[in-house]
């Protein structure tokens, strides 16, 4: 990292996701002549906005299952899809050999989230779900 300054490290403090942002606003954060500035502009192009993720360990989890659920949120097949993945997890994982004592309680929650939580949702009430007290056990 010290060969690249133009860098900006993960913070492990603020919120787990936080509010839509334009994307052009990481510019600010970056040395105009930096090669991340004609990236971060193509993607602006194409995405227009971002949420930051706070860089915990679990970052990587949160950004996937967020992305996850607002496609489930956006798209019925899609959460259809991911509802009977959810519900059949339990069992697959028991098959691989998992103590499904060990896992029951993220079990619950993971699936929850897709069967009665998304179907009922707005952005607003999802996005409140996936930062709230219950929302580091969708990621262990």
């Amino acid at each position: 990292m010290a060969d690249h300054p133009e860098y900006v490290l993960p913070s492990p403090t603020g919120p787990l996701v936080g509010a839509i942002e334009p994307l052009q606003s990481l510019t600010a954060k970056y040395d105009p002549e930096s090669s991340f500035i004609p990236m971060l502009t193509s993607i602006a192009a194409k995405y227009g906005s971002y949420r930051a993720v706070r860089g915990d360990g679990s970052c990587a989890y949160r950004a996937l299952l967020y992305g996850l659920c607002m496609g489930a949120l956006s798209n019925s097949l899609e959460l259809s899809r991911i509802q009977k993945y959810a519900t059949d997890s339990i069992t697959v994982l028991e098959s691989l050999g998992y103590d499904v004592t060990a896992i029951e309680i993220f079990y619950d929650e993971f699936k929850d989230l897709f069967t009665e939580t998304i179907p009922e949702a707005t952005e607003e009430t999802l996005h409140e779900v996936l930062t709230g007290p219950s929302a580091e056990y969708f990621t262990w």
